[in-house]
């Protein structure tokens, strides 16, 4: 199964925080889906008072549907996003 990295439209889309139909008419269930940690971190800093958008943003992380590629001057542990999720 090919890779494909995605940005945080695709991933608000696919979590239900917003709407693209390019996203909808995709075979993006095709790809193994991957995300960066700097991606992770403008979902962290757009929705820093919606803590409910944050965990479904965080979710298909945790749950393994999408892979988190860590970038080094960007490192974000697994660690805490479990306690981001679950705290």
């Amino acid at each position: 199964m090919s890779r494909m990295i995605i940005d945080t439209n695709i991933l608000y889309s696919l979590v239900g925080l917003s709407t693209n139909q390019k996203v909808i008419d995709s075979p993006i269930d095709q790809f193994k889906l991957s995300i960066t940690t700097p991606s992770l971190i403008e979902v962290i800093s757009k929705y820093h008072n919606d803590l409910g958008s944050i965990k479904k943003c965080i979710n298909p992380i945790i749950n393994e549907n999408i892979e988190l590629i860590s970038i080094g001057h960007a490192p974000i542990s697994n660690g805490f996003l479990y306690r981001l999720h679950f705290g």
